[in-house]
């Protein structure tokens, strides 16, 4: 029980810093300038009917195209890389590994 809490304290609070509009909008604006693309399909999330988008980056420099990405958003909400990695997963802006080859 003590643990269901501090889970939905810790996604309570990841949504409140990071909301998932602002997520997409920062995505959108930032992910050319650090070489990663957006792919747009329907959203999973059936709260969020509609669109939905994921960033891919391939070749040699994928993963550190994403991290780029990852530190520049966190920069602008003012949290650390690895919370911003978190929302993406959370919100379905990553596919699994965040990246392809």
């Amino acid at each position: 029980e003590n643990y269901f809490a501090e889970l939905r304290a810790n996604e309570f609070m990841g949504s409140l810093l990071v909301p998932r509009q602002r997520l997409y909008t920062a995505v959108e604006e930032m992910a050319p300038m650090c070489n990663v693309t957006i792919v747009r399909g329907p959203s999973l999330d059936p709260e969020f009917e509609g669109a939905g988008i994921t960033v891919q980056s391939s070749g040699a420099m994928g993963f550190f195209h994403l991290e780029s990405l990852q530190r520049a958003i966190a920069s602008r909400f003012n949290v650390s890389p690895r919370f911003i990695q978190v929302r993406m997963e959370r919100y379905g802006l990553l596919k699994l590994g965040g990246f392809s080859a």
